[in-house]
């Protein structure tokens, strides 16, 4: 007999409410008067308006369904089914169920969001009960390849003694590195943010590099014994862009291409080369996500060293307010718009604190200050 699991009726409720929100939204952006005339204001709207209809039609499509002999999950886009016989194991998520097939090139089953289905529980421990938990397999694997690796040390102590070792040293590692980078949010010596948020996630290297081949730049502890520094790497580099992109403001981006490439691919071809991890698969996705935070510690570094060192004597310019205003996002975030200060310049969109914001009025008048930049990137600063 089949058992069939639908989506529960407290999340039809809000899918269907998300959904149907997204519809409404879409309307009334396409309601709105198009003055540029453009086809391309309409894109948006007609986004979020499929997006919606295709959420609703998902809450009623999606089903799992366990027969005697066979698994099949539905949604909107694709119908799967796997018979028991043909399943490898499974992994259990927080979010999603994965049933893996125990032939090569056969398609795996994605259960996302099971929680939102009907009885979520006694899914997950059904599922448990009757497949291998190839999360734990995996573990139990790299553990024992670990303990057997003659490389780590003449004995099983020596192996284990390592791996602590190791364990603890990325441990402090990343913890280390969420302080390092919240701190310097606050920190105003903009030299010393500069500094720590430079260098320590090169330590990241060095981690990974003298661990005894037991920390990777990514891991998973519910599948393999590998240690992890992505978290310490990942908090100073994210405050990096921060910081660059709030308190500096480059005249023009010429000169930023070269070393902002360059010091990404050297970094990502040293973290790729080192620390992808083999035992927990993905490695499209590891390579994808190294080049990702690859990338933004390069656009950091260059502006902090253009920025931070640079010892030019500014150039002084005044020009005057023209409009301002405030953006209401995640955060609140205050703008001057001022005239241009040279010739054949266009208008500049300039963040302020709001303390500079509250005291300035349109006409007024300020000063930027325009730096030549240690790469030659010229950034400019703006002073009452």
């Amino acid at each position: 007999m089949d058992t069939v699991y639908r989506t529960s009726t407290s999340f039809k409720i809000i899918y269907s409410i998300l959904g149907a929100g997204c519809m409404g939204f879409a309307i009334f952006l396409l309601n709105m008067p198009n003055k540029s005339g453009s086809f391309w204001v309409y894109i948006i709207p007609v986004l979020f308006f499929v997006g919606g209809l295709l959420v609703l039609i998902n809450v009623f499509k999606r089903k799992l369904t366990i027969s005697d002999t066979a698994i099949t999950y539905a949604n909107i886009f694709k119908t799967k089914s796997i018979l028991f016989d043909q399943i490898k194991g499974c992994r259990i998520g927080e979010k999603v169920i994965t049933i893996e097939p125990n032939q090569a090139g056969a398609s795996k089953i994605l259960i996302n969001d099971y929680i939102s289905l009907d009885d979520s529980d006694s899914i997950k421990d059904w599922v448990k009960t009757n497949f291998k938990d190839l999360d734990e397999a995996d573990l139990t694997s790299s553990r024992n390849a670990l303990l057997h690796d003659a490389t780590l040390g003449y004995t099983e102590e020596d192996r284990k003694r390592k791996m602590t070792i190791a364990k603890t040293i990325a441990g402090v590692y990343n913890v280390l590195g969420m302080a390092a980078g919240f701190g310097m949010i606050f920190v105003r010596d903009a030299v010393i943010a500069a500094f720590v948020t430079i260098i320590y996630p090169l330590l990241a290297i060095a981690v990974i590099k003298w661990s005894y081949g037991l920390t990777k730049f990514l891991s998973s502890k519910k599948r393999s014994e590998y240690n992890f520094i992505m978290i310490g790497f990942f908090m100073p580099v994210c405050v990096m862009l921060f910081r660059s992109l709030s308190d500096y403001n480059l005249y023009h981006y010429d000169n930023l291409w070269l070393p902002f490439i360059g010091v990404g691919v050297l970094i990502g071809f040293v973290l790729v080369s080192i620390g992808l991890n083999t035992s927990i698969g993905g490695i499209s996705g590891q390579i994808g996500f190294i080049v990702i935070v690859s990338a933004i510690y390069g656009f950091g570094v260059t502006v902090q060293t253009n920025c931070v060192f640079d010892h030019s004597q500014p150039k002084i310019f005044q020009t005057t307010v023209i409009e301002k205003y405030v953006h209401h996002g995640k955060s609140t975030s205050y703008y001057l718009v001022l005239n241009p200060w040279e010739s054949g310049k266009e208008t500049e969109k300039v963040e302020v604190g709001r303390s500079m914001y509250r005291d300035e009025i349109v006409g007024d008048t300020v000063h930027v200050f325009v730096k030549t930049g240690e790469l030659n990137m010229p950034w400019y600063y703006i002073k009452r």
